[in-house]
């Protein structure tokens, strides 16, 4: 299927059913223009409901512009605003709806009493959250699809290498974030295990379990290896992003840092190509268009596939000179955090993944 197929089909599905629909369309296919050509159908006005400040105010405005489709009877709001509306649509399309709170879900709801609109989810990845299903299903239970998998089949979607970069955790140095100070960052992590383990009440293991994920979310180990590939990308000429959990660590690692809007020049200058690499501390992980972007390097994942798969999508996007995108997941071995990915990738086969072992003296060495 072509994209310009997919749009078609997608158009016809919405006109020949009058229910609310849900949208689950690999990234790089044109979620946009479709939820454009469905805003215009709207007889009063439509709502466009966005994730983030960059959708609002570039890409949605951008790809409108592409499309020759005019904004004018078309409003548009940021999740966190939606208590803000309170003016007549007829259509209200939600994009990224893997991202919806309960507090989206109550403005929605409050908004449908009032001017009963048919609603338009979208999405890249259907959440694995649950309590998120049940929230989009709410509202519509008639599902379009095209996934991740058959874009990359039908070539609409960048060839992809899947690196899983194994690390063993330290044994050898000590932590200096252990209440005890002859730790190093292995004992620390097992120490943390066996507190959820030996766990006097489950309120206590939980705890454990939250300080267990933010200890293997910011390991030093991790941190090494990613500085490891991100000097080598560096020394070779190779334009990448890396993506990061802490402001501390990415501060360390350059000066071109993405957190949120107040850091928008170096996102322009990176999707412009002026700048080398960017640094992105938990963000840009969802919705962000980047040309021309072959390499990635990811600190973590959570075991969520959607996440795992949306972080994928910056990277496979159909552009003319590219041929495979290689992203890079640092994972340590024989832990939980070996379990989590392997949770979140289980859906993508096996042939596009690749190993690779970095020791511990090459990790000494930086």
């Amino acid at each position: 299927m072509t994209r310009d197929e997919l749009f078609e089909n997608a158009l016809r599905r919405y006109r020949e059913d009058d229910k609310n629909i849900i949208y689950n369309i690999s990234m790089g296919m044109g979620k946009t223009r479709i939820g454009l050509a469905l805003a215009k159908t709207a007889r009063i006005r439509s709502l466009l409901v966005l994730h983030s400040r960059p959708s609002r105010d570039e890409t949605w405005p951008t790809e409108a512009k592409i499309w020759n489709y005019d904004l004018d009877n078309v409003d548009m709001v940021l999740h966190q605003s939606l208590y803000k509306i309170d003016g007549i649509y007829d259509v209200i399309i939600i994009d990224e709806c893997h991202l919806i709170t309960e507090e989206v879900k109550a403005q929605l709801d409050r908004i449908r009493r009032y001017c009963n609109p048919r609603f338009v989810f979208m999405t890249g990845t259907m959440p694995d959250d649950k309590d998120k299903l049940k929230m989009i299903y709410s509202f519509a239970n008639n599902v379009y699809e095209y996934s991740f998998m058959q874009a990359i089949q039908d070539g609409n979607a960048t060839n992809i290498q899947i690196n899983v970069v194994e690390v063993e955790m330290d044994d050898t140095e000590l932590y200096p974030y252990a209440k005890n100070a002859s730790r190093t960052e292995l004992k620390q992590y097992l120490h943390l295990c066996r507190s959820i383990q030996f766990a006097k009440s489950e309120q206590t293991k939980q705890l454990f379990i939250q300080a267990r994920m933010w200890f293997i979310y910011k390991s030093q180990t991790k941190q090494k290896a990613v500085k490891y590939l991100h000097e080598r990308m560096k020394a070779q000429g190779i334009r990448h992003i890396v993506f990061v959990t802490t402001q501390e660590f990415a501060d360390s690692l350059s000066p071109y840092v993405y957190h949120g809007s107040s850091s928008k020049t170096y996102f322009d200058q990176f999707r412009k190509s002026e700048i080398p690499h960017l640094i992105s501390v938990k963000t840009l992980t969802t919705g962000a268009n980047i040309p021309n972007l072959e390499h990635g390097v990811v600190m973590q994942v959570n075991q969520k596939k959607h996440n795992l798969e949306q972080i994928i999508g910056r990277l496979t996007r159909i552009e003319s000179e590219k041929q495979l995108s290689k992203m890079f997941f640092i994972v340590l071995k024989g832990t939980m955090d070996e379990t989590w990915f392997q949770r979140a990738s289980e859906k993508i086969p096996s042939k596009y993944f690749r190993k690779i072992i970095l020791t511990k003296e090459t990790l000494n060495s930086i």
